[in-house]
């Protein structure tokens, strides 16, 4: 009695259970917002939070649609609110050195408050000062000063006077300080006077002039002396009201700092440099020139007030959706005055790591990778836990023009990158201080156990999704309907997807056929309806595929037998949409030494996993037919029409079965397609697309006419995965199409040839009348042929 290898109906059914549903619509449930099977994530995700050390920073590890993201934001947004909240960070001018802008901390919310405090300061001070200067107090002081300075000049000049009369001389000041003139009868001597003089007379007013001159040398000198002493004590009249109205100024704010010898000591700075300038803050100010003057000066005690943590409850927890570099560290900004790019410490804005210094960072790996400046730097930061701010201009070299280099900032970070796992495979083995910098991975899986404990997490898990965003609760035969896509997206009927994107998409699109159809609640016909519509959107290529078989352009056989060729099955994915395409393999074998050509091979179409997959088929002939005999084989082996790429080893069965048929000379079964792939022992292995792939060839048959005997070849490890859709069962129910599940190589051959696979008997020969003795008669006459001819021409 022959083996039915054949899948039951009831076995698909089973497949697509989606378990016990305890519930008639989503409305009777409580929300749940947290994770669906990811038990392994969230240990990880919280082991990774709770470690404090340098480089446990976190990656996190999954397919696109599995919440990574919005899990790392509620995650750590929970976390965070266990957490200090971090100080805030401003810049304020270096007077000692005017590009190197000082960096103070405070504590949250104080910052806010130091940067209001300054501003009342320098507004109190631009007020009170030029008021100060011209008070009475000040001018009553100044002039007694001056007063003083003028009686001691009148002092000395009346001196310099005395003297010059009893040398006969009259003093006349001039622009370089004195002249003396000659006197006669109490008046100066005219010139013509002068001329009538003797020599002796005139030799004598010459030498009396000339003690004068040394006399007046000495009265200057005290003069400049007198000057000097009023000057330096008007400045010091100046410092006093000056220092008065800056202390009267900071009064009562000072005292907020005390604890904070940083900015204290910026204090003093300010109050020593606003001593440097009174005169710009008393001048008048009614000429723009010295208005502009005053504006700058007092523009350099403003504070930049990088850091707000104010509003800020608990740690920041921050996602940059765009990590260029500018965004990542912050960005000194620049602008044009006068033909020329400048800035001021003002012009310093921070990026995100600043914004989450004392929290959490999340960036996609994908995006920041596309910024290798941004990566080196984030590393950099990682390791030396300090950023400063340069701007991506001066890590570009694109301005020759002096640049601030502020002072650079203690960060604490945990930095959070998401995504996929091939590409942390290549930063873990390419990437030198990516193993140190981030020691915790976070494996999101595709999939989930489906057990009741899932399923009821993720009813939960829609019904809050329909109450935050106001759509049709569902029903439980719609629910129903959303687990079955989801073990077909898992290709596996123990296991649902945990791709809730796709899984909300189809909620949301049911929701609008709800809409439509009048329903109160999402039901079966209108998920079924959302799933079917989405298909027909996306259905364009399959649409040009079927009609290509339809018009015979793609030539394929789905009733008879033929020698030497079998279909195939391919998954062709394009743009979201996956559907399986049958294609002819043939096979022509004939005597020689070459073994197995793969003609893709040799026209360079097929990757190395194919190029394997060829090499273990001459392995299992070897092996299965040519232990004690050479093989003077040589086959060609072609995927017919198919003029892209070729990889992959899920054909490799179907490959053998050509090579077979074409060397036994035994007609296949040209209706029943063969999928799967084969190791050296000829067990057959299990492949992916498999509900594709038996779905692509139904239709064909269904579009060319059923005859009841069409069907594909699985491997039998695909029967669980097999989710397939209700019009294949139905007709598989009907008898109309057939799944058959092998275990190896034979069980195949006798689905296709209808004749036994045959086995060794005692003597080690293949029984007679089965297909490997076929196999073993036809090799032996090939070698027996190759001897003769070999013979022949060494003859």
């Amino acid at each position: 009695m022959k083996k039915d290898f054949r899948v039951s109906p009831e076995q698909l059914l089973k497949n697509k259970y989606p378990g016990e549903i305890n519930f008639r619509t989503t409305e009777d449930l409580r929300s749940f917002t947290g994770l669906i099977g990811q038990e392994r994530a969230e240990l990880s995700m919280k082991f990774g939070i709770s470690i404090k050390e340098k480089g446990y920073n976190i990656y996190i590890s999954g397919d696109n649609g599995t919440r990574r993201t919005e899990y790392a934001m509620e995650t750590l947004k929970q976390a965070a609110k266990e957490n200090d909240t971090p100080d805030d960070w401003c810049y304020v001018y270096n007077f000692e050195s005017e590009y190197e802008p000082i960096a103070l901390n405070f504590p949250k919310g104080l910052g806010k408050v130091f940067k209001h405090d300054m501003s009342f300061i320098v507004a109190k001070i631009a007020e009170t000062m030029p008021e100060a200067f011209s008070g009475e107090e000040y001018d009553k002081q100044k002039n007694e000063l001056l007063e003083g300075y003028q009686k001691t000049k009148g002092i000395l000049v009346d001196e310099l006077n005395s003297i010059a009369q009893s040398y006969g001389l009259q003093v006349k000041v001039a622009a370089s300080g004195f002249a003396f003139v000659p006197v006669k009868e109490g008046k100066a001597m005219s010139e013509l006077e002068y001329d009538n003089l003797l020599n002796e007379e005139k030799e004598r007013i010459t030498e009396n002039i000339s003690l004068m001159r040394l006399k007046a040398i000495e009265i200057l000198r005290r003069l400049k002396t007198a000057e000097k002493e009023v000057n330096d004590k008007i400045e010091g009249l100046d410092i006093e009201m000056a220092s008065y109205v800056v202390e009267n100024a900071m009064t009562g704010i000072k005292s907020k700092y005390r604890a904070y010898g940083k900015v204290l000591k910026y204090f003093d700075s300010v109050k020593e440099d606003i001593l440097k300038h009174i005169e710009v803050l008393t001048e008048d100010t009614t000429k723009e020139s010295k208005e502009s003057g005053k504006t700058d000066l007092l523009a350099r005690y403003k504070v930049n007030l990088l850091i707000d943590n104010s509003e800020t409850k608990g740690a920041p927890v921050i996602f940059e959706s765009l990590p260029t570099y500018n965004n990542l560290f912050g960005n000194i900004e620049y602008e044009s005055k006068h033909g020329s790019l400048v800035t001021d410490y003002l012009m310093i804005r921070a990026g995100s790591l600043l914004k989450s210094n004392g929290g959490y960072l999340i960036i996609k790996v994908s995006d920041i990778l596309k910024n290798y400046k941004a990566w080196d730097g984030l590393k950099r930061v990682l390791n030396s836990n300090e950023i400063q701010i340069d701007g991506i201009r001066s890590q570009m070299d694109l301005l020759t023009i002096n640049g601030l280099k502020p002072e650079a900032i203690p960060v604490d970070i945990k930095v959070i990158l998401i995504g996929n796992e091939s590409v942390y495979h290549l930063l873990y083995e390419y990437e030198e201080e990516f193993n140190d910098l981030f020691k915790i991975k976070v494996e999101f899986d595709v999939s989930m156990e489906k057990n009741e404990r899932n399923i009821y997490k993720l009813a939960s898990y829609l019904a809050g999704y329909c109450r935050k965003k106001n759509l049709h609760h569902i029903e439980s035969k719609g629910f129903a309907v959303i687990i079955e896509q989801s073990l077909r997206a898992a290709e596996n009927c123990n296991r649902i997807s945990s791709c809730m994107e796709d899984i909300l998409n189809i909620v949301e699109e049911s929701n609008i056929w709800a809409d439509i159809s009048g329903s109160k609640y999402i039901t079966r016909e209108n998920v079924k309806k959302a799933i079917e519509e989405k298909k027909k959107r996306k259905g364009l290529i399959e649409d040009r595929m079927l009609r290509s078989y339809e018009n015979k352009k793609i030539i394929i056989d789905v009733s008879g037998e033929a020698i030497g060729q079998i279909n195939g099955l391919a998954v062709i994915e394009s743009g979201g949409c996956r559907l399986g395409k049958p294609y002819r393999i043939t096979a022509s074998t004939y005597m020689g030494k070459s073994g197995i050509v793969n003609i893709e091979r040799e026209v360079h179409m097929s990757g190395n996993i194919h190029n394997k997959s060829i090499m273990i088929i001459a392995g299992y002939l070897g092996e299965k037919y040519a232990k004690n005999i050479p093989l003077s084989l040589t086959a060609h082996i072609c995927f017919e029409q198919l003029y892209g790429f070729i990889d992959g080893d899920s054909a490799s069965i179907a490959e053998l079965y050509a090579i077979l048929s074409s060397l036994t000379n035994m007609p296949f079964k040209q209706y029943i397609a063969v999928t799967g792939s084969l190791n050296q022992m000829g067990e057959a292995q299990p492949v992916g697309g498999i509900n594709e792939k038996i779905e692509g060839f139904h239709k064909i048959c269904s579009m060319k006419g059923f005859n009841k005997m069409q069907g594909v070849i699985i491997p039998h490890q695909n029967v669980d995965d097999l989710i397939l859709e209700d019009n294949v069962i139905a007709d598989i129910k009907k008898g109309l199409f057939h799944i058959y599940a092998i275990k190896n190589v034979d069980e195949g051959i006798e689905i296709l040839s209808g004749i036994s696979a045959g086995s060794h008997n005692e003597r080690g020969e293949f029984e007679e009348d089965t297909f490997n003795f076929l196999v073993d008669k036809r090799l032996k006459e090939l070698i027996r042929n190759y001897t003769k001819l070999d013979e022949t021409k060494q003859s």
